[in-house]
């Protein structure tokens, strides 16, 4: 799974007391997992020097990492 996001509306009774028009808090997972990875080796897919299908050469080795953020969109 490559994205989990999940987001919430703030309610309007809530954001016309600070003089906000529209406001929505987000919570962002990337790299969530992988649930099949059919390259030789488990090579990580995004580590690769080329795009050809004869290339299986990682670029430094990078490791599946996971990203998490919160983003707030506010709207005046």
């Amino acid at each position: 799974m490559r994205e989990l996001s999940l987001y919430w509306n703030i309610p309007r009774k809530w954001t016309d007391k600070v003089f906000v028009k529209n406001a929505n808090l987000g919570f962002v997972v990337r790299n969530v997992g992988y649930l099949y990875n059919s390259l030789p080796d488990n090579i990580h897919p995004e580590g690769l020097t080329s795009n050809k299908s004869a290339e299986s050469r990682e670029a430094g080795g990078s490791v599946y990492s996971r990203n998490y953020s919160v983003k707030l969109s506010l709207n005046f």
